[in-house]
């Protein structure tokens, strides 16, 4: 069977034009052709970067989406994978840079493995690819992936591709502005038959070089969707109690805690 691959990529006000144009221009210039680019526009954006986005939807590949009004990341992948037309969603973000032969290696290695989800390795950059010795690496094997997921998400959403049959499957996208991403990949999880992490750097993922990162990672909004989510697995029998009560003390210790515990706790265990 041929599969058709769909990229599904939001784009925001604060993404600057250069680094979509970066983003998109990579999935454009990779070594196996992708079936379609579906951007959604969540929300205003500047001119420039407005210009920029039309002039890719140039493309007889590239179909955009405009949101009136911005609704969060979660919303627009799951508008976008709702109206993909390929049955292998792959997911991108509107600043990151994806290897030229990222989808060929995934592609491959999906149907080799007959895989319901696959994801792998980044490298992690400030300005330019490369100037930041920084590797996330995750879980590899499904079991290994299994007992991760009680601790932290096991894989790299940026380099993400899974069925749209599984997504639909699992409910999609929840209405959630922290922990959207965790949260449906736990549930496609249940859900799948074969899952895997290639140890292979599929995407180069530019991260800020001053405390945003960690602010955006802190706060009472961030703790309760998380502990939310901890309950779901709890309940659902995936997580014991004591793993519950481990991951809802040391996330309330973390999001409520200073900033600079954030920073140190997510460097230290970053890979």
């Amino acid at each position: 069977m041929k599969h058709r691959s769909s990229v599904v990529m939001p784009v925001h006000a604060g993404i600057k034009p250069e680094y979509f144009t970066e983003a998109t221009q990579s999935i454009l210039n990779q070594s196996l052709k992708v079936f379609e680019i579906i951007i959604v526009v969540d929300g205003g954006v500047s001119k420039e970067l407005l210009n920029k986005i039309e002039n890719f939807s140039l493309y007889n590949s590239i179909l955009v989406i405009y949101l009136d009004e911005n609704c969060g990341p979660g919303f627009a992948r799951d508008v976008a994978i709702k109206s993909s037309n390929g049955d292998i969603i792959a997911l991108m973000d509107a600043d990151d840079i994806s290897r030229n032969n990222r989808f060929e290696v995934q592609v491959n290695a999906f149907i080799a493995n007959k895989n319901d989800m696959l994801g792998g390795y980044i490298s992690e950059f400030h300005k330019k690819v490369g100037d930041f010795d920084s590797i996330r690496k995750v879980p590899t094997s499904m079991s290994e992936i299994k007992k991760n997921m009680v601790k932290r998400m096991p894989f790299n959403n940026v380099t993400l591709m899974f069925t749209k049959e599984l997504y639909l499957k699992s409910g999609g996208y929840k209405n959630l502005r922290h922990v959207e991403d965790y949260d449906l990949n736990f549930r496609m999880f249940l859900s799948a038959k074969s899952v895997l992490n290639l140890s292979q750097i599929l995407v180069d993922v530019r991260i800020e070089s001053n405390n945003s990162i960690f602010q955006r990672r802190v706060g009472m909004s961030y703790f309760i969707e998380e502990a939310k989510l901890f309950y779901f697995m709890k309940k659902s029998g995936y997580m014991r109690i004591s793993d519950y009560l481990y991951s809802i003390s040391s996330r309330c210790l973390i999001r409520l805690g200073p900033t600079w515990l954030a920073r140190y706790i997510y460097i230290k265990f970053r890979s």
